[in-house]
């Protein structure tokens, strides 16, 4: 790989299969995602958006194709080393929040940091809670809080560990301007601070604008527009 390359993709084929019959949803399709770039991939629903967010990010095996990340294949590597590996450099936004329920929210935050190997520091955590305006939630639930709330707090639990590479899906969809200027300005705070690189996933102008690169996939491949 290219020095400045953090994550490439080749050839990447995939299909799901239902009883006896499968479907097509990525053909051929192949991309190279550089240190400290954001890019956006939109599409309509169901074109395979978040399929190939998954294969990227090492969660989903593809039928055929090669993923890299920096010197390592991801899919040659064992389950156990790609999730560490996954654990420790990689992490992700998704729409539902994926918070733990049994977990305070300064709790959700620092079980990102011991799953990637780091001993969690409070004085950190509580200053991005601050910046967050979410400091008078630390020690609440994820049902105590509105849908703004938890977003905020499953996007310090992905960057409190600094990832080399954020993955994010549809991570403003159902957010009002203000939490989404939040979510924004967070994302891009830490691209310039540590050279973090993000995939955001999107509909919303208000995300996709801070990319300086933009794919769609269409017809089952992926275009650069």
């Amino acid at each position: 790989m290219k020095q400045n390359i953090l994550l490439e993709a080749k050839h990447i084929h995939h299909q799901f299969k239902k009883n006896d019959s499968s479907s097509k949803i990525l053909e051929d399709v192949s991309l190279e995602i550089n240190k400290a770039e954001i890019m956006s991939i939109s599409g309509v629903s169901g074109a395979g958006k978040s399929t190939l967010m998954f294969i990227l990010s090492g969660l989903l095996n593809p039928c055929s194709g090669d993923v890299f990340f920096e010197k390592h294949h991801l899919y040659q590597l064992s389950d156990s080393k790609r999730f560490k590996l996954i654990g420790k450099h990689i992490g992700f936004l998704f729409q539902d929040y994926q918070l733990l329920n049994d977990f305070t929210v300064l709790e959700n935050i620092a079980f990102s940091l011991e799953l990637a190997g780091q001993k969690p520091n409070h004085d950190e955590i509580n200053t991005r809670l601050a910046q967050t305006q979410l400091s008078h939630r630390a020690k609440h639930y994820p049902s105590e809080l509105s849908g703004g709330e938890k977003q905020r707090v499953a996007l310090l639990r992905a960057l409190i560990k600094k990832p080399k590479l954020l993955f994010c899906d549809e991570p403003t969809g159902n957010l009002d301007d203000t939490n989404a200027s939040i979510i924004t300005h967070l994302i891009q705070e830490y691209h310039q601070q540590f050279g973090l690189s993000v995939v955001i996933v999107s509909h919303q102008d208000n995300i996709k604008k801070i990319a300086s690169k933009h794919y769609k996939i269409e017809n089952k491949t992926l275009i650069h527009v």
